[in-house]
């Protein structure tokens, strides 16, 4: 038996349930990392899977999960894994080794989400395999960096009719 001590508020429990994949719009998102855990790819490569979740707007909540091939026949997807998982470690603040993906867990920084299309592997109803979206994370940054970006004021002035 697990013991919950979980009140049920059914009205509002049950309208923000909506039993769908939510998928984000494309841009930069400001989250943090929840879990990365590693998994044994087919060919017996090593990938981490990393489950993001947008902190703050309209998008609060929605997860997004990134999978980095750290170990693989292919050099160029290794290659290519290993990079992204320094830019995130830079992003939040790692220096050095990176020995275990604790230090990554719960700090803001920012990934830019775009929409992938696929066709699904589920027939519907009427007979036909429907087109799907997925979000697929394509860069990173710090967080202090988009703020940073944010607080510039802009202005269309040619600088060098300022001297």
């Amino acid at each position: 038996m697990a013991i919950l001590n979980f009140s049920i508020d059914t009205e509002r429990q049950a309208k923000e349930f909506s039993g769908e994949f939510q998928v984000a719009s494309p841009g930069w998102k400001t989250g943090v990392i929840l879990s990365a855990d590693t998994k044994e790819t087919r060919k017996g490569g090593l990938m981490l899977v990393i489950v993001n979740e947008i902190t703050g707007g309209e998008e609060n909540g929605i997860r997004i999960t990134d999978r980095l091939n750290i170990v693989n026949s292919s050099e160029i997807a290794q290659r290519i894994g290993r990079s992204a998982l320094a830019k995130i470690a830079l992003c939040i603040g790692h220096r050095g080794e990176l020995n275990n993906t604790d230090v990554l867990i719960g700090k803001p920084y920012q990934f830019k989400v775009k929409i992938e299309e696929f066709k699904s592997n589920k027939m519907n109803d009427s007979g036909e395999y429907p087109m799907l979206k997925s979000n697929k994370i394509t860069d990173y940054r710090e967080a202090k960096t988009a703020m940073k970006q944010a607080a510039q004021p802009k202005t269309n002035a040619d600088p060098s009719a300022w001297a």
